[in-house]
């Protein structure tokens, strides 16, 4: 293989990229003549070729280029997938991106980022040239991340297929290229109309990252509620193990789903079915729709401690009484007949802040008093004490 090289110094190298500063390495190409790369094995093989200065250093990282060629076992072999390029026009604000090629490269005008090998273009790279958002768009549902300063910030990385679209949203118009071996046929479309520079006032696709504290206090997984007020368009999701969420709001009619002084309820919602806490608002405003996407902290610690509605009741012979505790203590449980009368006390022992439903610390009443004996049916109150705080609740036996 013959490498042209032009009058400036280059550096050459298979197989191994060049850093963006610093000795260069590799090979010496002759100015004004070519290189010779001889022994190449049968199969796929990339070039590295940069510039450097006088003293062999790497000019730059816009100094830098390479080429992926293949090396064939005979002369009869067909040849491998043509490597191209294709150039993107993103709008500002909201659009659809669907990857033309299995990419190994983007180029904007400002950076090169390599794909790794096998690893094919993901959401990270998107965000890494600027979307704010990405939401695939698939029939298992949307898979969604949120993005600030170049990186994921809410919900997980994922990979881009051809075979569908995604939404993308940038703060500016871009220019980039990708390199790769065509698949497929890209999408791209304006998603709001506006002028260079401007902010739309309302979007067709907006996404809420929540993060919920406190959220080990509660067993199991946890769901987290959008609401749009003024809509009535909601969507539930389950929070991952970190406790966050990412709930995107997407109209495929291109439809507005928020406008600026929109009020999006968050509720997070136990495995019950049960609202935790007092929930919280995110408000829709110009800079929010600039980014197309809000994040709201909820705070999911009990406010008081109290009891929950047992399961079953009626029952018989045997109820799981809830609780939550807005802070540590000791805690115990007293059974009284209609009459006010003591039947029993259950000594729980302390216990940290938090909820302890059925399968997670509750209080088991088998229908007994403390001599071991059985109650006759009939309403019975449970009083919950830790420290100052009393909670009361009326169960029903029925034998």
């Amino acid at each position: 293989m013959t490498l042209p090289l032009g009058s400036a110094p280059w550096r050459w190298r298979i197989g191994t990229p060049f850093a963006a500063s610093g000795p260069a390495g590799g090979n010496e190409g002759p100015p004004n003549g070519v290189a010779v790369a001889s022994g190449l094995t049968a199969g796929s093989h990339t070039l590295f070729v940069t510039l450097v200065d006088a003293s062999g250093s790497v000019l730059g990282a816009d100094a830098r280029d390479s080429v992926t060629f293949h090396v064939a076992a005979d002369a009869d072999a067909p040849p491998p997938p043509q490597r191209v390029r294709h150039s993107y026009d993103m709008p500002l604000g909201l659009s659809i991106f669907s990857p033309v090629l299995d990419g190994d490269r983007i180029r904007t005008p400002g950076a090169s980022i390599d794909i790794p090998a096998g690893g094919g273009l993901r959401a990270s790279h998107l965000a890494q040239i600027g979307s704010t958002v990405i939401v695939g768009l698939g029939e298992e549902g949307f898979r969604t991340a949120i993005a600030r300063d170049g990186r994921i910030v809410y919900g997980s990385d994922f990979a881009l297929s051809g075979e569908r679209g995604y939404v993308v949203n940038f703060r500016e118009p871009l220019t980039f290229t990708l390199e790769g071996e065509p698949y497929g046929t890209p999408i791209i479309s304006d998603a709001v109309v506006a002028a260079p520079g401007s902010t739309p006032v309302d979007a067709w696709a907006y996404v809420a990252g929540v993060r919920v504290e406190q959220s080990s206090m509660y067993p199991g997984v946890l769901r987290a509620r959008v609401r749009n007020v003024r809509t009535g368009e909601e969507r539930t999701v389950d929070l991952g193990l970190d406790g966050t969420a990412v709930v995107a709001l997407v109209d495929a009619g291109r439809a507005p789903v928020v406008a600026v002084g929109d009020t999006l309820t968050v509720d997070i919602l136990a495995p019950d079915g049960r609202t935790l806490g007092p929930g919280s608002v995110a408000r829709v405003t110009l800079e929010s729709l600039a980014v197309a996407h809000s994040v709201t902290v909820v705070d999911v610690a009990p406010a008081r401690s109290t009891l929950l509605p047992n399961h079953p009741n009626p029952f018989n012979p045997e109820t799981w009484i809830p609780f939550e505790l807005a802070e540590a203590g000791e805690v115990s449980l007293t059974i009284y007949d209609a009459i006010g009368s003591r039947v029993r006390v259950i000594a729980v022992g302390r216990r940290e802040a938090g909820y302890y439903g059925a399968n997670s610390g509750a209080v088991r009443w088998d229908g007994r008093n403390g001599q071991g004996e059985p109650v006759a049916s009939g309403a019975y109150i449970a009083e919950l004490r830790v420290g100052a705080s009393r909670s009361v609740r009326r169960l029903l036996l029925s034998r």
